[in-house]
């Protein structure tokens, strides 16, 4: 059978060989429902930087307060905020600023509780956190032998190692930097 919310009676009943009977009852509140718990931002897999507006929300019986944890594994999540529910709902809103957060993989978690501490719901969301720009390492001007103080045109390669996929700008500009005389925009570079 389905069993309801609310205030009720658990009865255990224990009989033994002979056919003596022990009884036991407690008052309980039946919470079978659970609050419905959305996370509006971030996304999962989505790449952040700097500061982030983190939102969810969650409305339900016995919400009692949202909770947003962060951290690098479920071992050493730390809890950036919680906001107390009201008439069983709540918003979360918070601006995280990632640059606290180690680059790399890092987990935000929402968290719906009850007026005890247990967890009613949560969500999990994985983010990877890059807030360094990629670098470009040793850059070279082919074919080998270019001068380039020579005139340069369209005969020229720019080869460049990056440390990470990055849209690659390759500007000529004046010599006092002051006119752009040409620019190309390269699509998306896998690193090396």
């Amino acid at each position: 059978t389905d069993s309801l919310d609310g205030p009720g009676v658990l009865r255990i009943q224990a009989t033994d060989a002979a056919g003596n009977v022990s009884t036991l009852e407690r008052s309980v509140v039946a919470q079978n429902r659970r609050p419905h718990l959305r996370v509006v931002n971030p996304v999962n897999s989505q790449r952040v930087h700097g500061t982030v507006g983190v939102q969810a929300d969650a409305a339900g019986p016995g919400l009692a307060d949202l909770v947003l944890l962060v951290g690098q594994n479920h071992e050493d999540l730390t809890v950036l905020k919680t906001v107390v529910a009201v008439s069983e709902a709540a918003r979360l809103t918070f601006s995280w600023d990632t640059q606290a957060q180690p680059e790399g993989l890092a987990l935000v978690e929402i968290r719906a509780r009850d007026a005890h501490g247990a967890v009613l719901d949560r969500r999990t969301i994985f983010v990877v956190v890059d807030n360094q720009p990629p670098t470009l390492k040793d850059p070279v001007l082919a074919p080998p032998g270019f001068n380039p103080l020579q005139t340069v045109n369209n005969q020229q390669r720019i080869e460049a190692t990056l440390t990470e996929p990055a849209v690659v700008t390759v500007e000529i500009r004046s010599a006092d930097g002051a006119t752009l005389i040409r620019s190309l925009r390269a699509p998306t570079f896998a690193s090396a």
